[in-house]
C-alpha cells in the first residue's frame, strides 16, 4: 500500500509542476541499482516487484481519474501551454545568453556554469570523492539504499538538465538534497581522508590514479570554458565572442 500512495503523490507532483516527470526515470533507475546491489550484498533488503507494482498502480489509477476529470476537459489549453513551455526550454533560442559547453560532442547535451556550479563547490567536491572512492572499490562498506536514490537522483537530473537549453539556477536546486546527503556519506565514510603511500603503490593504484585523473581533468575542463571563450580569447583578440558579463549565474 505505501507505494500505491508513492504513485498517487508522483502524479501530484506531475500536477504541480509538469517538469516532476524526471522523477519517472530518477525512480526507474533506483529499482535497477537496487535489484543489482541486493544480488550482491546481503545488508540491503530484498527487491520487490510487488512494491513496484503498487506503484504503478497507485499511479495509473490516479493518472485515469485527473485526466478525465481535469485533463480532457481542458486539453487544448494544455497542450498549448506544454508547447509554448516545451519550447521556450528545448528551442533553438532557449539559454542563448548563457555560454553552453557541449557534452560528448553532441549538440542535444550541454551544461552552463550557474550558481549551483560556483556556489556548491564543496558538496560537489566530498560528492565527486565519493564517487571516485565508491569506482574504486576503496571503501570497506557497500552502498546503502539512501545512497543508491541519491545516485540515481543526481546522474538522472543532471542528463534531464543537460537536455535543456534553458538551463536558470532555480532548475538545480532540487539537485540540492542528494547532493548533499552524498557529501555527508563522503565524510562519514572516509572518502575525504588522503591515500597513505602504501594505498598509492598498492594492487588497485592505477585504477585510482585514472580515476582521480579523469575527473579533475573534466572538472578543470568545465570551470575554465567560460573563462577561457569569454574572457581571455576576447581579450587576446582571438575569438569574436562577445565577453560575458558574469559566469557565475544570475539567479533569475
Amino acid at each position: 500500500m505505501v507505494g500505491a500512495l508513492g504513485g498517487v503523490f508522483f502524479i501530484a507532483s506531475l500536477l504541480a509542476k509538469p517538469s516532476a516527470v524526471v522523477l519517472a526515470p530518477i525512480f526507474l533507475g533506483f529499482w535497477i541499482l537496487h535489484r543489482v546491489f541486493a544480488r550482491r550484498d546481503d545488508a540491503l533488503p530484498r527487491f520487490s516487484f510487488q512494491a513496484v507494482a503498487w506503484f504503478a498502480l497507485g499511479a495509473g489509477v490516479t493518472t485515469l481519474i485527473v485526466f478525465l476529470s481535469l485533463v480532457r476537459p481542458n486539453w487544448e489549453s494544455i497542450l498549448q501551454q506544454l508547447t509554448i513551455s516545451s519550447r521556450n526550454v528545448y528551442g533553438a533560442a532557449a539559454g542563448e545568453d548563457r555560454p553552453r559547453l557541449i557534452l560528448f560532442g553532441w549538440e542535444g547535451l550541454g551544461m552552463t556554469l550557474n550558481l549551483f556550479w560556483t556556489q556548491c563547490v564543496v558538496l560537489l567536491v566530498a560528492a565527486g570523492a565519493l564517487l571516485i572512492a565508491r569506482l574504486g572499490k576503496a571503501l570497506p562498506r557497500r552502498p546503502d539504499l539512501v545512497e543508491l536514490l541519491c545516485w540515481s537522483w543526481v546522474l538522472v537530473g543532471l542528463f534531464f538538465l543537460a537536455s535543456q537549453g534553458y538551463q536558470p539556477d532555480r532548475r538545480f536546486l532540487f539537485l540540492l538534497p542528494p547532493i548533499a546527503v552524498l557529501a555527508w556519506q563522503a565524510a562519514s565514510e572516509g572518502a575525504l581522508r588522503v591515500p597513505s603511500r602504501e594505498e598509492w603503490r598498492g594492487p588497485r593504484a592505477d585504477r585510482h590514479s585514472m580515476l582521480l585523473g579523469a575527473f579533475l581533468g573534466a572538472a578543470v575542463a568545465f570551470y575554465a570554458y567560460p573563462v577561457l571563450n569569454h574572457k581571455i580569447l576576447p581579450a587576446l583578440g582571438l575569438s569574436q565572442t562577445l565577453p560575458l558579463q558574469t559566469w557565475a549565474g544570475d539567479g533569475c
